[in-house]
């Protein structure tokens, strides 16, 4: 019932995948082992395609450091930051 979206780019002093996500942090998580609606998909699968849009047209703010969360069951969007760890093993 729920759908995230953000983007990461090349760019320097950029966060990441791991700056958001703690490598394991939900292993157990999959939509394999949890399902997910359909309908959710298509959602949030569109506003992914007008991201990347955004993204090669160079059109907008991207949602670098935004992490955009859909809730399907009250239909409500939510929008919560994060920034670059200075110890991430992967960007810093």
């Amino acid at each position: 019932w729920e759908g995230q979206l953000t983007s990461f780019t090349m760019q320097t002093n950029t966060p990441c995948y791991r700056c958001l996500y703690e490598e394991d942090s939900f292993a157990d998580q999959s939509c394999s082992n949890n399902g997910v609606v359909a309908p959710l998909v298509g959602a949030v699968g569109s506003v992914q395609a007008l991201e990347a849009i955004k993204l090669i047209t160079g059109n907008g703010q991207a949602l670098i450091g935004r992490l955009l969360l859909f809730d399907a069951l009250s239909m409500e969007w939510r929008q919560i930051g994060y920034k670059q760890r200075p110890d991430c093993p992967v960007c810093s």
